[in-house]
């Protein structure tokens, strides 16, 4: 990701920015979907040889891996269990929470494509990087902009 890499990096910059001054999430978007339209190009570009089947696109993996490694920090910090932090995770959200419980265990059992399961990996590091301050708001307020991004493809 030469060029796009560039794009792709910046957008994430502005994404962040906007999303944490509180903008209604609709508007970010936009910025959302190209993030993922870059992605799953560069994604495509080198899988060019390879056999397998297709891939999930990149803007529902990313909401997904994010609402997963939430729950998973959540009940490692704040010592709830497994459903409980689903639950917790899934109502911010706005999702059922048997869509992010599957996507959970089948993430964490290797169950998925490698860029999904590196994506969760990676944002369980982010989130596992928050302060207690920001925790629960950071999650709430991610977890709404997950939500409605799947909602809104």
């Amino acid at each position: 990701m030469t060029a796009n890499g560039d794009e792709y990096q910046t957008l994430g910059l502005v994404r962040r920015y906007l999303s944490e001054t509180g903008i209604d999430p609709e508007l970010i978007f936009p910025i959302m979907r190209r993030m993922g339209e870059l992605r799953d190009a560069w994604v495509r570009s080198e899988r060019q040889d390879s056999k397998g089947g297709a891939l999930k696109p990149t803007n529902q993996v990313h909401a997904m891996a994010f609402l997963a490694a939430s729950s998973a920090v959540m009940h490692d910090r704040k010592k709830l269990g497994v459903r409980e932090a689903d639950a917790y995770v899934a109502k911010y959200a706005k999702i059922d929470k048997s869509t992010l419980t599957s996507f959970r265990k089948n993430v964490e059992a290797g169950n998925l494509a490698a860029y999904q399961v590196d994506t969760y990996e990676k944002f369980v590091k982010e989130i596992g990087a928050f302060t207690e301050e920001e925790f629960e708001p950071e999650i709430r307020r991610c977890a709404l902009l997950c939500g409605d991004f799947l909602r809104n493809p």
